[in-house]
């Protein structure tokens, strides 16, 4: 949705009635993403604040929203008198600041706890985000910048074909990995193992409709993903470095997902992505001998891939060379 879909959209919910207002004003919220802003979003923002509806009855709040919208008028044809009369109606009352809530749950975003501090900043936790404010922003901006990020991190993940629901329903069967996603009875996430399967249980409370959930999921997801990794890549690199004759010092396994393998000339050491494993058993191993190779040949000269062919075959070398012919998600 664009801004102006945002918006229409919002004031849908509001005439409708009040059970929609906490989605509606979250909505509006979104809609304020951007530098110039029509003025008629933070006045309808002001009118929720003072009515109660969506969010705390605060005429103080609602009247810093309104002169925002008054500001947004440079931007506009000035003729919306009925904002400006809000704001002198609002400051005849001399309405005094409230104190910040130390917790809101904002709809279609999730759980957030908020605190001051000396500069703004964000944490995500399994089942919250904590926001650091200053001491002059609403809280409300801390929400509308926080939905700006985790929607510049979905934009960014359009690429993977993520399902907009990461529920009981998500699938991933790759080569080397497997992931279910349950909802569990606790209050934390866990996980489940069988084989190359991992089950990550979700707390029992968990919405799998907001981006915070959504963003735990993924997390988790990935250490799963690492967790396999660290079993299966370590043990497999021995085991060709044993058969093929060419020696390394020490395996990392990392979470690059452009370079599945790195080899450091100085140390010896070899890196792997745990993305490796969804890739197929000759992929994983053609970047193994790969890295091995370089311990040999350190450019990628004709004389590096006579080595990869003498050391790993013909079906290693041709799995190497077309390796990244496929796109391959960069997330779960």
């Amino acid at each position: 949705m664009n801004r102006h879909d945002l918006f229409k959209r919002a004031i849908a919910l509001f005439r409708a009635g009040t059970e929609h207002d906490r989605e509606a004003v979250s909505l509006l919220h979104r809609a304020m993403c951007g530098f110039q802003v029509h003025p008629a979003i933070p006045a309808w923002i002001g009118w929720a604040h003072k009515n109660g509806r969506g969010v705390p009855k605060d005429a103080y709040t609602a009247l810093m929203w309104y002169r925002r919208a008054v500001k947004a008028l440079r931007y506009n044809d000035p003729n919306e008198a009925w904002i400006k009369e809000r704001v002198q109606r609002l400051e005849a009352q001399n309405p005094q600041p409230q104190p910040t809530p130390n917790e809101v749950h904002e709809w279609g975003l999730g759980r957030v706890k908020i605190k001051r501090g000396k500069q703004y900043g964000y944490r995500l936790h399994d089942t919250y985000a904590e926001v650091t404010l200053t001491e002059v922003p609403m809280y409300d901006e801390a929400l509308v910048r926080l939905w700006k990020l985790l929607e510049e991190r979905e934009a960014r993940r359009e690429k993977d074909l993520l399902p907009a629901l990461l529920d009981e329903n998500l699938k991933r069967d790759y080569p080397l990995f497997e992931l279910r996603i349950e909802r569990g009875r606790g209050e934390q996430f866990s996980h489940r193992k069988e084989g190359i399967r991992y089950t990550l249980i979700t707390p029992h409370a968990t919405r799998f409709e907001e981006r915070i959930t959504r963003e735990a999921i993924i997390r988790h997801g990935l250490r799963l993903m690492k967790m396999a990794a660290e079993e299966y890549l370590p043990k497999r690199l021995k085991e060709l470095s044993e058969r093929v004759g060419l020696g390394y010092a020490h395996c990392h396994i990392s979470h690059g997902n452009k370079t599945l393998g790195s080899f450091y000339y100085k140390s010896k050491d070899i890196d792997l992505s745990y993305h490796l494993l969804k890739r197929t058993p000759i992929q994983v191993d053609a970047v193994i001998i790969h890295e091995l190779c370089h311990g040999v040949e350190f450019n990628h000269y004709n004389e590096f891939h006579y080595t990869m062919e003498r050391y790993g075959g013909a079906a290693i070398a041709h799995a190497d060379r077309h390796l990244y012919d496929h796109h391959v998600p960069t997330e779960i």
